[in-house]
């Protein structure tokens, strides 16, 4: 990264501060890869409409994937870094200004298309300039978690098609290398898929008289006292269960995502090569050098806000890098910088258990807001469940030893702090 961003963010942070897994797994820097097909799936609409011919339909009801992806709204209000057209927007600590985090992007098509001037100023102003810069320059993965239902899907294609730094190739589901490869690539993933998330709640989360319940209401087609069922453990769970909901719904979509990001930076990593070769029998211009492949090198995760799906993929990646839970919590609880701890909605659902609305409707307040508890409950979920984030979690996921080793020297690889060599399989 150039010396302007590292200076704007300080620098970076090793793995050293509190807790963190272990990986003991002695892989071989000599690294044989293999390429695993993912199994395609349906994406199923996080919209599904509300029922028509329902017994108890009312009619605010609303869907209950597309009101879980509207939770946090709100969350990150009266920012001092706040940016008008990517929210949330900032390099994921101790991802060495590779990987950047933030909200939805569509809003950038008003600064493609209309030329729109950034009108804030100090630092919201240098919050704008970045994610700009990153997005519609230098990025070369855009890794978008959120459901269809939530993307204006008119704006994302055209800023995606008219970036000044190039066009992104849209991919769904997995991620592809292609030959000749596309520079600029934008993943959408949905770790959240509304089939398998309302499974989850019938399985997990309803209690014997509830399951009994929800029975009968499949049997007799009440889809509108499903709903209000649904919605009612979920105010239950409140943020702490959605997160468990995306670690054990979303493990394939979570794996993908993680795979997608150590096969861009090893490929990368192979063009800086490439163009380090080509600089040097050509005499090419270094400052044209250092721009092609830092636009090469860019990740940006994001969701709707930032926070959730972003913090639990972030979350991952910082845990294979073994970044410690120190810094875990400090990252995840900047996307809500007016630092309400004592007084969230969320914190004080989780102690209480107790929904504050009628039954049926959803407790917005309770999932608002990014606490460092909601999130050090979530690592503590995965070490219990099991027994670690890495290798624990990933590995059950299919994030094994191999591909971390992989990941770990792609990141040390493409920010100059690599001590082993990195060795590429040509097939890939």
């Amino acid at each position: 990264m150039p010396s302007l961003i590292r200076r704007s963010f300080g620098p970076k942070v090793r793995p050293s501060q509190g807790h963190h897994d272990n990986d003991d797994d002695a892989t071989s820097n000599q690294l044989l890869v293999t390429t695993r097909q993912s199994k395609r799936f349906k994406d199923i609409s996080g919209a599904i409409a509300g029922p028509r011919n329902s017994r108890s339909h009312h009619k605010n009801q609303v869907p209950v994937l597309a009101q879980a992806g509207r939770l946090g709204e709100s969350a990150v209000s009266g920012a001092e870094c706040h940016n008008d057209l990517v929210p949330n927007f900032r390099p994921a600590r101790g991802l060495q200004n590779v990987i950047f985090r933030c909200g939805q992007t569509d809003d950038l098509i008003h600064r493609v298309e209309e030329r729109q001037p950034t009108t804030t100023t100090g630092r919201q102003c240098a919050s704008n300039i970045l994610s700009e810069q990153v997005l519609l320059y230098d990025a070369g993965l855009v890794i978008d978690l959120r459901s269809p239902p939530e993307r204006d899907s008119k704006s994302a294609t055209a800023w995606m098609s008219m970036a000044p730094g190039g066009t992104y190739e849209v991919q769904n589901h997995q991620f592809q290398i292609r030959k000749p490869r596309q520079e600029r690539t934008c993943l959408r993933l949905t770790p959240l898929p509304a089939e398998r998330f309302y499974h989850y709640i019938d399985t997990h989360w309803l209690d014997a008289q509830e399951k009994a319940r929800t029975a009968l209401f499949k049997l007799t087609g009440d889809v509108g006292a499903l709903h209000q069922m649904r919605i009612n453990a979920m105010n239950r769970r409140g943020l702490v269960g959605m997160y468990q909901a995306i670690l054990e719904v979303g493990k394939s979509e979570l794996c993908e995502a993680l795979r997608a990001i150590a096969l861009h930076l090893e490929y990368a990593y192979r063009e800086e090569e490439e163009g380090i070769k080509k600089m040097m029998a050509t005499m090419m211009n270094h400052h044209h050098l250092a721009t092609s492949s830092r636009k090469k090198k860019l990740i940006v995760v994001h969701c709707v806000q930032g926070k959730d799906r972003t913090g639990i993929l972030i979350m991952l990646l910082q845990s294979i890098l073994k970044i410690g839970d120190v810094d875990i919590l400090l990252d995840y609880a900047l996307s809500d910088p007016t630092d309400k701890e004592a007084t969230s909605a969320a914190v004080l659902q989780a102690q209480s258990g107790t929904p504050k609305v009628a039954w049926g409707s959803l407790d917005h307040s309770a999932f608002l807001g990014a606490p460092k508890s909601v999130m050090k409950q979530t690592l503590q979920y995965l070490r219990d469940r099991y027994g670690s984030v890495s290798p624990g979690y990933l590995d059950n996921i299919g994030f094994n030893a191999v591909w971390r080793k992989r990941l770990q020297l792609a990141v040390a690889a493409v920010t100059g702090d690599e001590d082993d060599e990195i060795v590429l399989n040509q097939d890939l």
